[in-house]
């Protein structure tokens, strides 16, 4: 190769790689950070278990959507329920505030599901009795 031809493809590097250092040592900061807010799942549980102004919080958005309220005892069982299939997933930490939307999402989803397998629109939703004794019945118009 010729002098020439190598000095043209010799690239000039900005020095903008020092601040790319400067990043992952903030990345790396943060993620030290992150595992240090991390507790573990019997530490939440208890934490979740014992904060009954949460609990009540909770109750009450659970009225509003048309839940109904529910007493402490009732919470309580729902979020050793949560936990145990936390733990069941392989989960071992959780940061406390996504433990704890993440248990409210989980408890309007399982009270939803628990409606006899059905989502009810509207609370004026009522069964319709099925009057017909035979296949006959069903002949004609309805």
């Amino acid at each position: 190769m010729s002098p020439r031809l190598s000095r043209e493809l010799t690239v000039q590097l900005p020095h903008s790689n020092i601040k790319d250092k400067e990043t992952d040592k903030d990345i790396i900061s943060n993620q030290h950070a992150r595992e240090e807010s991390l507790k573990s799942l019997d530490e939440l549980e208890s934490l979740l278990l014992a904060d009954t102004g949460w609990q009540n919080s909770v109750s009450d958005m659970l009225a509003k959507k048309g839940n109904g309220m529910m007493d402490t005892t009732r919470i309580q069982g729902y979020i050793r329920d949560f936990f145990s299939e936390q733990r069941i997933g392989g989960l071992s930490q959780r940061e406390e505030s996504d433990c704890r939307s993440h248990f409210y999402h989980w408890i309007n989803k399982q009270l939803k599901n628990n409606r006899h397998g059905t989502n009810r629109k509207s609370e004026d939703y009522r069964d319709t009795g099925v009057t017909a004794r035979s296949a006959k019945d069903y002949e004609g118009p309805f």
